[in-house]
């Protein structure tokens, strides 16, 4: 029969086991008596001396060959916590059920029993990393909490909360989500402020998730707008917002419908009024838009210097159904998003632009080309599409610039793609038919060539890459490094 975490519970409670022989039956010797008992090895770290070891050293110690590294918590899974107030020197114990309020029940050794031994006491969430380990004897074999799972693609989750929202365990709500969008207002009055919001700040912060802000737009003008705009930055004034402010578009309770009905241009004219007044202000700004408005109605709405936050709910059963990214920095996906028995709005963050807002691509002029780089396969991309390169910057490139403003018309340059690394060529007329012989895919044309003014394509002759430049400057200081200029004959 296989084991399982409430047979060993019942085996050791009020004993103790001292696996390294020394100082006694410590935290340390308890999961370690257990991972024994689970036929797996000891593990050990003695970088800092402290058990906090076992989960910074997780990737080098091996014990993720035992163990699976997961997010939300069932009995048996091994808990590091770290040096904080409940536990100041760190400490190592397994999960054995949820309290509430912010807290789990754990068994461990060293916890105030007589000798050492096991026993069960209550600790804070907050105090423990974010990941646990699970035997994987007991992967997917154990009941789990009331608690969904986060996926694991490596993008960020997060709620967007109101006063409606009620009371919220930030304890809880910071064990599976990377950020909160707080409901700071509506309207044109202070008086509108949102009742949990400076409750719900204080929370977040305490509990290390990214903030941001948002406010109920109801204008119906400009006048309005402005007047809504003034409200947000009294109420957020002095506060610190790493996860940007928005301004909320839609009209969910129809007052905007019922009391003069603006037509969609005139929404979107009042939106970016807000817009350009936050940022004036100096905060990084969004806007809020469901899928059919931003589409059909909101014509003038400025989504391209400023990131959208877009609610499409699809299939709303609490998990992400479809991919947005193409379109919209974060994707608010469901409003039946489980958490200890209550709804929540759950939004997936594609592209963390409040972090590195500044590297975003801004929209240039006409005929732009924007330049990016593929930091994993050292490919440089150059197109004259605003959307493309914003999709391709949210999908991980890097954003250089405008390298340069191609003419409207003259010899087309063609982009082409090596299918069997994914590097791009860019080149006339003969160049991309040679390359077309060698199995390159034409993507289209680029840009055009035409002009007096030189783009000189570099070559490295160490890693084969290629830069086109429009600048003297760097077309010398990569010669320096050694880099070839393979001509001249393109220009702008």
């Amino acid at each position: 029969m296989a084991k399982t975490y409430e047979q060993f519970k019942n085996e050791v409670l009020g004993k103790a086991f001292d696996i390294d022989g020394a100082y006694g039956p410590q935290c340390f010797d308890g999961a370690m008596y257990y991972s024994q008992w689970l036929g797996y090895p000891v593990f050990s770290c003695t970088v800092t001396g402290y058990v906090q070891d076992i989960w910074t050293q997780r990737k080098k110690s091996g014990i993720l060959n035992y163990y699976d590294e997961v997010e939300l918590l069932q009995p048996g899974d091994i808990v590091v916590f770290k040096v904080h107030p409940s536990t100041p020197l760190s400490h190592i114990a397994i999960f054995d059920h949820d309290l509430g309020n912010g807290q789990g029940a754990f068994l461990g050794q060293n916890q105030g029993a007589p000798g050492m031994a096991f026993n069960i006491i209550p600790l804070p969430y907050d105090a423990t990393y974010q990941t646990a380990f699970r035997p994987k004897c007991f992967s997917g074999s154990q009941a789990k909490p009331n608690t969904p799972s986060n996926p694991s693609d490596g993008l960020m989750y997060g709620l967007d909360l109101s006063e409606h929202n009620g009371s919220v365990n930030f304890s809880r709500v910071a064990q599976t989500n990377d950020f909160v969008i707080l409901r700071a207002g509506f309207g044109w009055s202070t008086d509108q402020k949102d009742k949990r919001f400076e409750e719900y700040y204080q929370q977040a912060k305490a509990h290390n998730l990214r903030v941001g802000a948002y406010w109920y737009t109801y204008a119906r003008n400009l006048d309005e707008a402005k007047k809504e705009a003034e409200c947000f930055k009294q109420v957020i004034a002095g506060k610190d917002f790493d996860f940007g402010v928005w301004v909320d578009l839609e009209d969910a309770d129809h007052w905007k419908a019922n009391n003069g009905n603006p037509s969609g241009a005139t929404q979107a004219q009042c939106a970016n009024l807000i817009m350009d007044e936050l940022k004036k202000a100096g905060y990084q700004v969004g806007i809020y838009a469901s899928t059919y408005p931003i589409d059909h109605e909101y014509k003038g709405l400025d989504i391209n210097n400023y990131p959208l936050w877009e609610a499409n709910y699809n299939v709303n059963d609490g998990n992400r159904h479809g991919d947005f990214s193409h379109r919209a920095v974060l994707h608010q996906y469901t409003s039946l998003w489980r958490l200890d028995g209550k709804n929540y709005d759950r939004n997936v963050c594609y592209k963390d632009v409040f972090k590195d807002g500044a590297k975003a691509p801004k929209k240039g002029a006409e005929g732009s080309v924007y330049r990016l780089y593929n930091p994993n396969t050292g490919d440089h991309l150059y197109t004259t599409s605003y959307l493309e390169a914003m999709g391709v910057y949210m999908a991980g490139w890097n954003y250089e610039g405008i390298a340069w403003v191609s003419p409207k018309d003259g010899d087309p340059v063609y982009r082409l793609l090596n299918p069997n690394d994914g590097t791009h060529a860019f080149g006339p007329e003969a160049e991309k038919d040679g390359l077309l012989k060698l199995g390159w895919k034409l993507e289209g044309v680029a840009f055009f060539s035409k002009g007096n003014k030189p783009i000189y394509r570099m070559y490295n002759p160490n890693n084969g890459a290629h830069v086109l430049t429009a600048d003297i400057n760097e077309h010398n200081g990569l010669t320096k490094l050694g880099w070839t200029c393979e001509g001249q004959e393109l220009k702008h």
